[in-house]
């Protein structure tokens, strides 16, 4: 890994550890904070009408328990959409 080969050489190994821990945490809470927005904005799109099936997305009373139906979409999409990532480098 590049960054972590640049922080062992720039400091000592323990301190490119640390380092490392604290991107780490970082990218977990950017990734977090990604999902949380995504399912907000699918929730108020449906509830507007504004999405294909909104009635799936937005079901008044239980709008709780669907944020799970939309999390898993939400990351669904995202899946499908970095997936040619995989085998392809001009992607």
């Amino acid at each position: 890994m590049p960054p972590a080969q640049i922080w062992v050489t720039a400091i000592v190994d323990t301190g490119a550890k640390l380092l490392l821990l604290v991107v780490i945490g970082a990218s977990c809470s950017a990734g977090w904070s990604s999902v949380t927005a995504n399912s907000r904005m699918i929730y108020a799109f449906s509830r507007d009408g504004a999405l294909p099936g909104s009635n799936i997305w937005h079901q008044g009373e239980q709008a709780d328990q669907d944020a799970d139906q939309r999390d898993l979409a939400g990351g669904g999409r995202a899946l499908i959409l970095g997936l040619p990532d995989l085998w392809n480098s001009a992607a």
